[in-house]
């Protein structure tokens, strides 16, 4: 491929001596594209993985002549592991300037589990993205993706982007196995984006099951790469928030402080929704019944396709439209069994700052109810057992025992 440059912040003090190396390949069959990505350790564990992204041929985006995607996919891996990332293929100047950047920010966050690590690849390409606003947004059925998609499409101010493709990763939310739950979510889904007037494309790939890192901190890292293998056909990829402006919580795998650190030359990344909060997100989709019947929050229940109504997000979203004066939202079976209430499973400061948001709310508006009550009870214990593992690994981490990584 040419030369190999280097770029990254390996190159400002000692190399790394292991070292992460990326082979990249794309595979036509008859019915499917794949884009296959070797990684290699070298070293005393010296070891092969397989990471992959694959279309069904009628589904797939047009080749791309970058692979800043996949170093999306692994930089925090390399990071926690110390070692320095060989690309032997082609990325954009951008992408490497971004992501020597974004390595800086979670170091900061994160010391003890993260450190800075060279990017080494064959060729670095100069290229921006085309002159056009044509956008996809990747999309799960979520409240926050479900709002990205929706809000967008009923924005009239000019300059807009323009979104009419929407991505679902099958690997993330739903299993890779699971076939049957991923036709259901978009059995499910097909009205809210008929509404919205967009197409939908669909990517496998194995990204989250390798498990090679933290998902709480690389999720948005992993979705940019899957994202990113469409920069040929958009100049733009929609990322939908999860935490308002006023309400972050940092480090976290997506956010707007570094999410546009995830663009290269040819796709720009686009953090969208942060000026909203759960709250206002789903009063707007109160609005529009295809998404009320639509929303897919749920990742921890059996059935992939549709809502448990029993998880902490699940308890939580109905919890959000109780607030809101909706009992029964009809994207849930049955109704809220308020003794779930108190057993909400609370270990972060995520989750946190989500119950937070709505006592805030009902608190603005004195509202009463039994639920509000036990909400609160459950936010105070959470808050305790939050707090007392933060003392417990900050003082575990100083007698170089722990890192803080163990708390959010």
């Amino acid at each position: 491929m040419g030369r190999k440059e280097t770029a990254g912040q390996g190159s400002r003090g000692p190399m790394v001596r292991s070292t992460l190396d990326i082979h990249p390949e794309r595979r036509e069959t008859g019915d499917h594209i794949r884009y296959e990505f070797l990684l290699r350790y070298d070293g005393i564990a010296a070891r092969e993985e397989l990471l992959f992204y694959e279309f069904s041929r009628d589904n797939a985006p047009s080749p791309v002549d970058n692979y800043d995607g996949v170093l999306c996919a692994v930089l925090l891996h390399a990071m926690a592991q110390g070692r320095d990332i060989r690309l032997h293929g082609p990325a954009t100047s951008t992408a490497l300037l971004n992501l020597d950047e974004l390595q800086l920010a979670w170091c900061r966050w994160l010391p003890q589990r993260y450190r800075p690590v060279g990017i080494e690849v064959d060729t670095i390409i100069n290229s921006f993205p085309r002159p056009t606003l044509r956008t996809i947004c990747a999309f799960s059925g979520g409240v926050d993706s479900t709002f990205t998609l929706l809000h967008a499409k009923a924005r009239t101010v000019e300059p807009r982007y323009a979104v009419d493709t929407v991505l679902l990763v099958h690997g993330f939310d739903v299993f890779l196995s699971n076939d049957g739950a991923l036709r259901e979510l978009i059995g499910r889904t097909s009205a809210v984006r008929e509404a919205a007037g967009v197409q939908l494309r669909v990517v496998r790939t194995n990204s989250k099951e390798l498990r090679l890192q933290k998902w709480e901190h690389s999720h948005g890292l992993e979705l940019a790469a899957c994202l990113h293998l469409f920069s040929a056909d958009f100049s733009n990829a929609m990322i939908a928030s999860s935490k308002p402006y006023d309400a972050l919580v940092l480090p976290y795998g997506s956010n707007p402080v570094t999410d546009h650190l995830l663009s290269g030359g040819s796709l720009r990344i686009v953090h969208d929704g942060a000026a909203f909060s759960r709250m206002d997100k789903i009063a707007f989709l109160m609005k529009e019944p295809a998404a009320l019947r639509s929303l897919k929050v749920c990742w921890e229940g059996e059935h992939q396709g549709r809502n448990c109504g029993i998880c902490e997000k699940c308890v939580r979203t109905r919890l959000n439209f109780m607030a809101l004066g909706m009992s029964n939202p009809p994207c849930f079976d049955t109704p809220l069994d308020l003794q779930r209430i108190p057993n909400m499973w609370i270990d972060n400061d995520a989750t946190l700052a989500e119950i937070k948001s709505i006592l805030d709310y009902v608190r603005s508006r004195n509202m009463e109810a039994a639920w509000v009550q036990l909400l609160r009870d459950r936010f105070q214990k959470g808050k305790n057992t939050v707090d007392w593992r933060k003392k417990l690994n900050l003082a575990l981490s100083r007698l170089g025992l722990l890192g803080l990584t163990k708390t959010t």
